[in-house]
């Protein structure tokens, strides 16, 4: 489980990269970190809303975010992320 939840990970910071995305430097958790949340919780959580909670605290809980941001915020960046492909 570390290593899938590692490389979702590093998948989704080479994409940001790819992108030429930058973050905000204020920003408490990267865009990268945001976009993992939701593929960890359809690949180990079943995927659906309620499960999105359940992995944002799993992996505060287990350190793999130590500065996971709350529920609210985690919804609004996930919507605001803007990629033009």
């Amino acid at each position: 489980m570390d290593d899938i939840i590692t490389t979702i990970y590093c998948l989704c910071e080479d994409f940001l990269k790819v992108m030429h995305y930058r973050d905000d430097p204020q920003a408490r958790m990267t865009t990268a970190e945001i976009m993992t949340v939701p593929v960890v919780a359809a690949a180990f959580f079943g995927g659906n809303r309620g499960n999105i909670d359940k992995t944002r605290r799993f992996l505060h809980e287990y350190a793999y975010m130590p500065k996971m941001v709350s529920k609210g915020r985690l919804n609004r960046r996930l919507h605001a992320i803007d990629l033009v492909l």
